[in-house]
């Protein structure tokens, strides 16, 4: 493990606490949303979906967009088995987040979007984004289409 000094921290989490009282819509499970919430469905490419989801960050800004990363919470063969599915920019992006051992909330910025948009296009690692101030989630990937919930 490396010390702190040699650590270069470059995420920013947050609680999933704030999340919700930034007003973030969390679920539970799937079949919660669906039943709790209305819902529709984002559908496209990779690209196209990356970009809506980068509007929406846009859109709420970066202190009111989130994602949650479970890459902390796999073991170290499943984190391996991830990697074998990458690509050299987003495993230079990864590798940033190697010291993670749980479930993170993370702000959603540029490149946290890039790597959990590959991760979840490729049904590697789902991720489930939060945006607060127009309250919203889209919930990882089932074959490029991701429901996305909104308050009744």
């Amino acid at each position: 493990m490396m010390n702190d000094e040699n650590k270069n921290v470059c995420y920013k989490n947050v609680t999933l606490e704030k999340i919700k009282r930034l007003g973030g819509i969390y679920i539970e499970n799937i079949q919660e949303g669906f039943d709790s919430y209305n819902f529709s469905y984002l559908e496209g490419t990779k690209d196209e979906i990356q970009k809506e989801i980068k509007r929406l960050q846009e859109k709420n800004g970066i202190a009111y967009s989130f994602v949650d990363f479970y890459y902390g919470r796999l073991s170290n063969k499943e984190k391996e088995k991830v990697k074998q599915h990458l690509e050299e920019p987003y495993l230079k992006i990864l590798n940033k987040y190697e010291d993670l051992n749980d479930v993170t909330y993370l702000l959603l910025e540029d490149e946290i979007l890039c790597l959990t948009s590959e991760l979840n296009a490729k049904e590697i690692l789902f991720s489930t984004y939060y945006f607060c101030k127009y309250p919203c989630t889209i919930w990882g990937n089932y074959q490029l289409k991701y429901p996305v919930f909104t308050n009744k």
